[in-house]
């Protein structure tokens, strides 16, 4: 039987959220060296926060794949298996800390930076690094969960439609998948960057890519997956047709994913998560 250290199992997940902030002044906490930190320009070009204001939306995050693991009959425990598929610097994957043991926790990455980060400070669990399109090195029916978060919100469709396949395969019978994509949110926060007099570079790529908002719109409401790459790069040293920004929409992922998994929940609060979340399950 597999344990989770009593002094994190019986905080409450606000408590604990409090716990892992409190880890960036000091990572000695209720007894346990938690994971340390990149520096914060490292932070920043992964998820565009660092600190506190990244794991605010980490805990946020964290708190919808429980709540939906809980819901839809998986309730992690410590002898539960979870895998960050996307993990960067590993913000999101300390939080299971609390609720998995330590070999229950996987992160998987394409790029070997993330791996490394991960590592050199000292994020739990197994850290592997993965090739941009499946098939992993895991077993069938390997996982309870699996979560990704700003994956899908940058994937080709073939990557992402290859990758929903293979968590099919590596979940285990019952197991939930959650994942977020990008959203009409994503094109109002483009809108509010026309006019800018000195756009960032990114900033100058997306008024590039989605000049055609309305557009994009139609194509997101009549239920169209919509995938745009960035005019000058930017896969962050991978191949550059599958990343770029793309759009989910519920009609979409009913129409194309449910062929592997079933479709259980999509949200799409912007004051909770700047990104739309779509759950789903393996019969």
């Amino acid at each position: 039987m597999k344990t989770v250290p009593d002094a994190l199992h019986e905080l409450t997940p606000e408590a604990w959220h409090a716990v892992v902030k409190a880890s960036v002044a000091d990572r000695d906490q209720h007894g346990l060296t938690l994971p340390g930190f990149p520096p914060p320009e490292v932070q920043e070009r992964f998820v565009g926060a660092s600190f506190e204001r990244a794991l605010d939306e980490a805990f946020n995050f964290y708190s919808a794949i429980t709540a939906a693991a809980a819901r839809f009959g998986r309730p992690l425990t410590a002898d539960s298996s979870v895998l960050d598929f996307g993990i960067g610097w590993g913000r999101i994957a300390r939080y299971f800390l609390r609720d998995v043991a330590v070999e229950g926790i996987y992160g998987i990455d394409a790029m070997p930076l993330a791996i490394e980060l991960c590592k050199q400070t000292g994020v739990p669990g197994s850290l592997i690094h993965c090739d941009e399109l499946p098939p992993t090195v895991f077993a069938s029916d390997r996982f309870d969960v699996i979560y990704a978060y700003s994956v899908f919100s940058h994937l080709a469709e073939r990557a992402q439609l290859a990758w929903i396949e293979e968590f099919a395969r590596i979940l285990k019978p019952g197991g939930v998948l959650v994942v977020t994509s990008r959203s009409d949110y994503f094109l109002s926060y483009v809108e509010t960057l026309v006019g800018t007099q000195e756009p960032t570079h990114l900033e100058a790529s997306l008024l590039e890519m989605f000049s055609d908002i309305d557009a994009v719109r139609a194509q997101f409401a009549a239920g169209e997956f919509i995938f745009r790459t960035y005019p000058s790069g930017g896969g962050g040293g991978l191949d550059e047709g599958l990343y770029g920004e793309a759009f989910v929409p519920r009609a979409y992922a009913e129409r194309e994913w449910t062929r592997y998994l079933k479709l259980r929940d999509f949200s799409d609060d912007p004051a909770y998560l700047p990104q739309s979340v779509l759950v789903l399950q393996k019969d």
